[in-house]
């Protein structure tokens, strides 16, 4: 439970991002983005102890000057190998590149959480990238072309070196990639397209912390890469704009039990991996009893069944938006 707490605070506590914009036909929806990914920080150590680092930018860095909190499941690597290092290895005075936040604080100099610090990067190399897959495209011979958050596209093959993440004793394979999978990756070279492209060396596999990833339209609901069988009655709808989704489908595939009682019809509770309790026409849901949250769009009930918006489904099951591919 507090690690859903956590997520779930997490996504709530950051900013809703950008909101593609689906046609079908006549009909226009969005799919609101909840959650942005950390950023890229870097600059010279001028204080550092077991749960915090300060940084001073120097030219270029986004940054003047940057406080880092140290928490227990911030990762601190080698820049170069990918091993692993504890703060006792920092030093005052060294460069330090960290992926953090996105959440901080307004103040000077601003405060953030580190989610990866890395170290010991010689001063002509390039930081390695930090980043969520939102797509993967398999192609021949096992290979992989991955779209990132920060739209560029990865090309994986056998002859990626594949590093071994932190608390494991073998490297994840290429077949475990998935949209939500975050990737540590070794590149120098970009080719300039659109989306930008880059072959990796390396490249570090991190768990999806999801529970999967979905893609939703008005012709289809795919989940974990398999294509729902709806109803007729099932297949989403839109409303004031969103994309409204089936219920019932999507939490039982996902495990859960969707609970109903004629009794008092308005009420529709959800148990299982996710625990939340809805009312038709209200635009706040209560997550494992005490914990009241709003809702981008009140759920409906349209001929027995009950919709909940896209955004909201996917917060409330804690899955990963599959991304689309960027529009030439």
């Amino acid at each position: 439970m507090k690690r859903w707490r956590c997520l779930l605070c997490a996504a709530l506590s950051t900013a809703l991002l950008g909101i593609p914009v689906v046609a079908a036909g006549e009909v226009e929806y969005t799919i609101t983005r909840r959650g942005e990914p950390p950023v890229l920080v870097w600059g010279q150590v001028t204080t550092l102890d077991e749960t915090q680092i300060t940084l001073e930018g120097g030219e270029n860095a986004p940054y003047a000057s940057i406080v880092l909190n140290l928490s227990e499941d911030t990762i601190i690597l080698d820049a170069v190998n990918g091993a692993v290092k504890a703060a006792s290895d920092l030093k005052e005075g060294e460069t330090l590149y960290a992926y953090a936040g996105p959440a901080m604080t307004r103040s000077l100099p601003p405060i953030a959480t580190a989610v990866l610090v890395l170290c010991n990067l010689p001063e002509s190399a390039t930081p390695p990238t930090y980043a969520e897959v939102e797509q993967v495209l398999p192609g021949e011979d096992g290979q992989l072309s991955l779209l990132m958050t920060g739209e560029i596209v990865l090309h994986l093959s056998g002859e990626t070196k594949l590093l071994a993440a932190p608390d494991a004793t073998e490297p994840l394979p290429l077949e475990s990639i998935q949209p939500g999978t975050r990737l540590l990756s070794w590149y120098d070279v970009v080719m300039e397209s659109y989306p930008a492209q880059a072959v990796p060396e390396q490249v570090m596999i991190f768990p999806s912390d999801y529970t999967g990833w979905i893609r939703a339209s008005l012709e289809e609901l795919v989940l974990d890469g398999q294509i729902l069988e709806l109803s007729q009655a099932q297949r989403p709808i839109t409303l004031d704009g969103h994309l409204m989704l089936p219920l019932r489908p999507i939490a039982e595939r996902l495990g859960g039990q969707v609970e109903w009682d004629a009794a008092n019809p308005s009420r529709i509770a959800v148990t299982g991996a996710s625990n939340y309790v809805l009312t038709l026409d209200r635009d706040t849901v209560t997550v494992e009893e005490d914990m009241v949250l709003s809702l981008t769009h009140r759920p409906v009930a349209v001929n027995g069944v009950t919709f909940l918006a896209a955004e909201d489904v996917i917060l409330l099951h804690q899955l990963k938006l599959e991304g689309l591919w960027p529009q030439v």
